[in-house]
């Protein structure tokens, strides 16, 4: 059964239309994968407030597949992510719901969704898109799995190395019935 996206905005504070218009896909794509259980749910609704949880001019983008707002210079370079023409580390800088980098992930995850990310890494941008992507690295790193073992340091750790963003994840997780 699918969290309701009126419980997501009260948990999380995420725009209403973001919510309504974002989860549905996300949902999708994680039964599609087998890992939507509840707790699982409520882990991907916590991750994807944080990972898009920010405001730029103003406006608040959480709960949609949003760009780094970093040029991706940083990444310039990076033969572990596949960077190795010039220009890669902003043209595979992060995208969407959970920040897709690097060129060898746009084209492995792309090639897996049937979506060619390397030549049009912007489509990583796409709701649907996004989604699919968002649910191949949930199943795929075992987050889904950490989620509905209730180990939720585990599964903030799975999607940023580290509990970057630990307090107001906890909190929506807390928010959505779970401890």
């Amino acid at each position: 059964m699918m969290l309701l996206p009126d419980a997501i905005v009260a948990a999380t504070g995420a725009p209403r239309d973001a919510v309504h218009a974002n989860w549905p896909l996300v949902y999708a794509a994680l039964e599609k994968l087998g890992v939507a259980g509840l707790r699982s749910q409520i882990g991907a609704v916590a991750t994807i407030a944080i990972e898009t949880g920010v405001t730029v001019k103003g406006k608040n983008l959480t709960f949609q597949p949003i760009a780094e707002l970093a040029s991706g210079a940083a990444y310039e370079g990076r033969v572990d992510l596949g960077n190795i023409s010039p220009g890669d580390g902003k043209r595979y800088k992060g995208r969407g719901y959970i920040q897709l980098t690097g060129r060898r992930n746009y084209r492995s995850y792309g090639k897996l969704i049937g979506v060619d990310l390397e030549a049009h890494p912007e489509e990583a941008l796409d709701p649907e898109t996004a989604a699919q992507l968002f649910a191949l690295y949930w199943k795929w790193k075992k987050v889904a799995a950490a989620c509905q073992a209730a180990d939720w340091k585990r599964a903030r750790q799975l999607v940023n190395g580290g509990l970057n963003g630990w307090t107001p994840f906890y909190k929506i997780v807390q928010a959505l019935g779970e401890k």
